[in-house]
């Protein structure tokens, strides 16, 4: 693998093709996880895009699972809509396009409109792409080759090679593999070797592209609009959190002003009770001096009694 990658730097594969094709299943055996919902028969398994990072040795590797073309239950905006949504997954587009095709299959009029589906996905699509062909253990059964690589190389060569299959090859300058996705057919040896040829044909890619990655003006749209979404999320979190905060400062002047209230009212009542003090002490006051007013009027009062018998017994 090559090593001269930015530090941190994260390789991304965009993985599209022929419905039925084995996308996700191709993508479980390259992230070496259950991560994609794999098909049983011919029906697209997948109906929205996926992705799932893995690592392969020391790399850091994005893998994303797009919709199938030539879905005739799909409609074509929704397809779009899909690729869009690529775009936000890989927002700075991706190093590679790999297209997964069914090598058990004739090369028919299926695959002639995935061909023209593909072109219409712009950029410079077929300088990213390479060819992954599915079911190699049965082209090894069928055709009695060691690899599956050996008889892609030899059909293409031959005047029967299917006019779709030759176009596919030359569009791709020829950068394909053969892969036997199912896990029960596989083994760690057989993973490792074939990882290592995906890295080999993305690192070409890499070279041959000066390290200018694929993203298509359908891909740029949703790169746009995720950029818009998080300008959006940031506005709108940036007005929740201001609401949180102004809550927060109502709450805090609330209770500011119940604290402040409370005060007021323990103020008010400590000067309502030293104010029936004093007025108990003043009126108690009052009681004192009425009560030495009386006794000092009796005290009079008793002097001039005796006065007065004392002035009826002298005279």
């Amino acid at each position: 693998m090559a090593a001269n990658y930015p530090t941190g730097y994260r390789r991304s594969i965009f993985v599209i093709g022929t419905t039925g094709a084995g996308k996700s299943a191709f993508c479980n055996f390259l992230s070496n996880k259950k991560v994609f919902q794999e098909a049983n028969g011919f029906a697209s398994m997948t109906q929205t895009a996926s992705s799932c990072e893995f690592k392969f040795k020391t790399e850091d590797v994005l893998i994303i699972d797009c919709p199938g073309f030539c879905d005739s239950k799909r409609p074509p905006e929704e397809t779009h809509d899909e690729l869009c949504k690529i775009g936000m997954i890989a927002k700075d587009g991706t190093d590679a396009v790999a297209i997964v095709v069914d090598s058990s299959e004739r090369f028919s009029d299926n695959h002639r409109s995935a061909l023209i589906q593909l072109e219409h996905m712009g950029g410079s699509l077929w300088e990213h792409a390479f060819l992954v062909f599915t079911r190699e253990l049965k082209i090894q059964k069928e055709f009695g080759v060691e690899k599956g690589e050996d008889y892609i190389e030899k059909i293409s060569s031959s005047e029967d090679c299917p006019p779709v299959l030759k176009e596919w090859l030359s569009k791709t300058k020829r950068r394909f593999l053969c892969v036997e996705s199912k896990k029960k057919f596989q083994n760690e040896a057989y993973r490792n070797e074939k990882c290592t040829k995906i890295f080999s044909l993305i690192d070409q890619i890499r070279k041959d592209t000066k390290n200018v990655r694929y993203n298509s003006s359908i891909m740029k749209q949703g790169a746009k609009f995720f950029k818009q979404l998080s300008e959006d999320r940031k506005t709108q979190e940036d007005m929740q959190r201001l609401a949180i905060q102004m809550e927060q400062q109502r709450q805090d002047d609330k209770q500011a002003l119940e604290a402040a209230q409370r005060r007021l009212g323990e103020a008010q009542r400590d000067a309502n009770e030293k104010n029936e003090r004093d007025v108990k002490r003043i009126q108690d006051a009052h009681n004192r001096i009425d009560e030495m007013n009386r006794r000092h009027e009796q005290d009079r009062q008793r002097c001039e009694q005796e006065r007065r018998n004392l002035y009826t017994q002298f005279h």
